[in-house]
């Protein structure tokens, strides 16, 4: 065997994979004492008296079940059942603490938990770490004087989630404590709940979920990114605070609902969800589920509580029902004042909300306040009005605003109306206006334009029907296109692409029920150099891009399956063109375009048909990545094109190995991470000219975490197709320490072999640490 080594930074790919040790997992009851669980670098382990154990999966119950009971349902339990049990109708004042150290994440279950009369919190947080709460059967807490019913003081995140289904919590906070969030004068941030029915309700002054409130003269506390992702939330303020949000005093902001059913009730002068009395609303984003916010006196439904505004509001994807609170009244025959149902509560203004796609919107504004817009007796301009954005609702989106109040500007785009219950508006992407802004339809016209102009580009599904509940809107540059499908496909001719360049348009976005796709013109260039059309395939978490001829025959392109899901959201997957400049021997640089596709799925594989390969290799782009997560494998397109078996191949990213044609590299035993995507940055498989004038296929590493050893696992058939094409060697470089072997005796080497079995390349003990 004839070994040559040559000089070169190959692109790396590194995995180590850990032999996680079993989770321990206990039962715990509360009514024998106060529980404390510290998580850190080292583990975590939970104490209660005397007693002190390793526990990473703790499942805390009210009491031990009687002798003979099949017993609680906690994940620790051996004999559970598969329903939790119900809060004990008898409460403790014993509480549970826990604190996560900075870089950990503490994990609790509460099956069944009842406290009350506890002198502070019943459940605290804190540390520098993460906290995840796990709901199993009814938990019912309570806490004392200026204390959450679960205050959180970990500077971390907060998750409170029901993966299994069965869970409820009841937080309730004594005087000048939040539901869930901050004690009295304290923020409530980072906070999540995913899942469960949760009731949260503040104290006198605080947030239902949010700030705690105002302690010694200052003002309450604020509460800001929260979200909610699923489950059935109801939150309550106290006196002067938002449902969700902040205290009296308080700002609510970054607050973001996904899905779930949210129902969210301001104190007096406290916002549905946003501020507190006297605190604005910002940053509010709903995107899904079913939201039903109401303001408390003065307070806008979402947004600004009594004196404070609300702005940079966003609702794109729900069925949201927003309502602000009644004026407050000043006599027994005479009220003035009220909350905006989106927007200001009263004396406060709205800048920059924004209802589209589709959204299915409700807003009442009550007494003299807009139902989105204003407050009463805001300093508002006429300038107002063009602060709220309608432009992008969709053809089964609307905005339903009724009762408005006498002074405030409506639910329009770029008009207004004022005076009585009569003012609202009700806007449909495609449909008509009724109420008094019939003027409002001249706003879409030019999105009308668009699906006038791209009408050759034709929408199905995967067997072949028209779709006509598709959504088609034009975003400054990018044409986004929207169907609540799983199955979706998008094709369209030549001529229609010339179309979209004249529209301005660079990109195409496509998004179904669980996918987002976005592709570059530059792309679609590429894939229809033929002359033919493009067609843009979602098929559950599989995304195709091919091209047609005239008869809309297709012929397969690129191919992107997600191997697994991500584990939260849809899957993402960007076809995009990148630049970049790399050295020609030493002496000058060349511009390359890479082919990259991006996406958040853990595990994913790109297919390469044969015609699009021979595409590549003949055009501009000569790489083709693929990025999964934080680790990007780059192949030469040429060398793509020489290994691919049957004229196709693919290229398949996980956690253990990176897979080219066949050719699989993987690596092991490092000290620091367990998995490859966290020890390797870029691999590159690429073609190479050797010192002595002659070619080698290289991968090249580069790891950023020590290795001990690594592996190239060579296939006959791909390594056949090299030797055809006169590629005399295979090399493995990690790092700029390289290792090579000539391709024929590798091809001795499996033909000696038992059959199915590839040769390998295995570099052991290198101990490589990144500089």
């Amino acid at each position: 065997m004839k070994t040559r080594r040559f000089c070169a930074c190959i692109m790396a790919l590194l995995l180590a994979v850990s032999m996680p040790l079993t989770a321990l997992a206990d039962d715990w009851y509360l009514d024998e004492g106060s529980i404390s669980v510290e998580a850190n670098e080292s583990g975590q382990t939970v104490s209660q008296g005397e007693t002190s154990k390793n526990d990473s999966a703790p499942v805390i119950s009210q009491s031990r079940p009687e002798s003979g009971s099949s017993g609680n349902s906690g994940s620790g339990s051996s004999g559970n059942t598969d329903s939790a049990p119900p809060a004990s109708s008898e409460s403790t004042s014993n509480t549970i603490t826990i604190t996560a150290g900075e870089g950990s994440t503490a994990n609790v279950t509460l099956n069944g938990v009842n406290i009350s009369g506890a002198d502070g919190a019943a459940i605290q947080t804190s540390g520098g770490g993460n906290v995840t709460i796990e709901l199993d059967g009814d938990n019912e807490v309570q806490s004392g004087y200026g204390s959450a019913g679960v205050e959180k003081n970990n500077s971390g995140s907060l998750t409170i989630t029901d993966n299994n289904g069965n869970g409820s919590l009841k937080a309730t906070g004594g005087e000048g404590g939040a539901g869930i969030g901050g004690g009295k004068g304290g923020n409530g941030s980072n906070i999540t709940i995913s899942g469960g029915t949760v009731n949260a309700t503040g104290g006198e002054n605080a947030a239902g979920i949010g700030g705690g409130g105002k302690s010694d003269g200052f003002d309450g506390g604020n509460g800001s990114n929260i979200t909610i992702s699923g489950g059935t939330v109801t939150a309550k303020g106290g006196i002067s605070g938002a449902g969700i949000g902040g205290a009296m005093g308080g700002t609510g902001s970054n607050i973001t609902i996904s899905d779930g059913t949210v129902n969210a009730n301001g104190g007096e002068g406290g916002a549905g969800i946003g501020g507190g009395a006297s605190g604005a609303g910002s940053g509010i984003t709903i995107k899904g589920g079913t939201v039903n916010a109401k303001g408390g006196t003065d307070a806008a439904g979402i947004g600004g509580g009594t004196h404070g505004n609300g702005s940079n509001i966003t609702i794109s994807g729900s069925t949201t029902t927003a309502t602000g609170g009644d004026p407050q009244e000043i006599s027994d025959d005479k009220a003035v004042g009220g909350g905006a149902g989106i927007g200001g509560g009263a004396y406060g203004t709205s800048d920059n909300i924004t209802v589209k796609y589709t959204a299915q919107v409700t807003a009442t504004g009550k007494g003299n306040a807009a139902n989105i817009g204003n407050g009463y007796a805001s300093e508002a301009t006429e300038k107002q009005k063009d602060k709220v954005d309608l432009s992008g609702l969709s053809s089964f989106g609307n905005v339903n605003g009724i009762s408005g109040g006498d002074g405030g500007y409506h639910a329009s785009n770029g008009s207004s109306s004022s005076g009585g219950s009569s003012g609202g508006s009700f806007v449909s992407f495609f449909g008509s206006n009724s109420g008094s802004n019939s003027s409002s339809s001249s706003s879409y016209k030019s999105r009308l334009d668009v699906k006038a102009t791209l009408g050759k580009i034709t929408s199905t599904d995967n067997d072949g029907n028209d779709l006509s509940n598709v959504v088609w809107l034009k975003e400054d540059s990018e044409l986004d296109i929207t169907a609540r499908e799983d199955k979706f496909s998008v094709t369209g001719s030549p001529s229609d692409l010339l179309k979209l360049k004249k529209e301005g348009i660079s990109k195409i976005n496509l998004e179904t029920n669980r996918v987002n796709v976005s592709v570059s013109n530059q792309v679609l260039d590429k894939i229809t150099d033929s002359g033919g059309g493009f067609q843009l395939t979602a098929d559950g978490t599989t995304v195709s891009l091919s091209s047609t001829d005239g008869n809309n025959q297709k012929t397969p392109g690129l191919k992107l399956t997600a191997d697994k899901q991500p584990e939260k959201g849809k899957l993402q997957v960007d076809f995009r063109s990148e630049e970049s400049k790399e050295g020609t021997g030493d002496v000058r640089e060349s511009l390359n375009k890479t082919l990259q596709v991006s996406t958040n799925a853990p595990e994913a594989t790109l297919s390469l048909e044969q015609k699009y390969l021979q595409t590549l290799q003949n055009s501009e782009f000569s790489k083709l990545a693929l990025a999964v997560g934080n680790l990007i494998t780059t192949v030469d397109s040429m060398l793509a094109a020489n290994t691919a078996v049957n004229g196709s191949g693919s290229i398949s990213i996980d956690d253990e190995s990176v897979i080219m044609n066949g050719f699989k590299f993987s690596a092991g035993d490092s000290s620091e991470n367990d998995q490859l995507t966290d020890m390797v940055t870029n691999i590159k498989f690429k073609k190479e000219i050797t010192p002595v004038g002659g070619s080698a296929m290289v991968v090249e590493v580069d790891a950023k975490a020590p290795m001990k050893s690594a592996s190239l696992k060579v296939p006959g058939s791909a390594l056949q197709s090299l030797i055809d094409q006169g590629v005399e060697e295979t090399a493995l470089s990690i790092n700029g320490k390289t290792t090579s072997i000539n391709n024929s005796n590798l091809r001795e080497q499996i033909d000696d072999s038992k059959p199915g079995i590839p040769a390998a390349i295995t570099v052991k003990d290198l101990n490589i640490l990144v500089p």
